[in-house]
């Protein structure tokens, strides 16, 4: 069970951040704004990545740096500093 949640966790952040046409597509139909849709998608995988969506999107940040330049060593990369 746990690794099919997995293996849904995954497709759910590829269709949240891929820019291959199958999730462009999908997120054109089941993204609005932050959030999905919550009506039924004529699919065998929407129903188990749309109650990931929200674990996924809740639980996922991206802080690099100032935006403007990494420094591997002194960036907050998991908590603190690598130095």
């Amino acid at each position: 069970m746990l690794i099919k949640r997995v293996r849904v966790m995954k497709l759910c952040w590829d269709l949240m951040h891929s820019k291959e046409h199958w999730a462009i597509v999908l997120r054109s139909r089941a993204v609005r704004g932050a959030d999905c849709i919550h009506h039924h998608i004529f699919s065998s995988l929407w129903s188990g990545m749309k109650q990931e969506f929200n674990t996924i999107r809740e639980n996922t940040a991206w802080l690099v740096g100032n935006g403007e330049d990494i420094q591997f060593w002194t960036d907050t990369w998991c908590g603190d500093p690598l130095i």
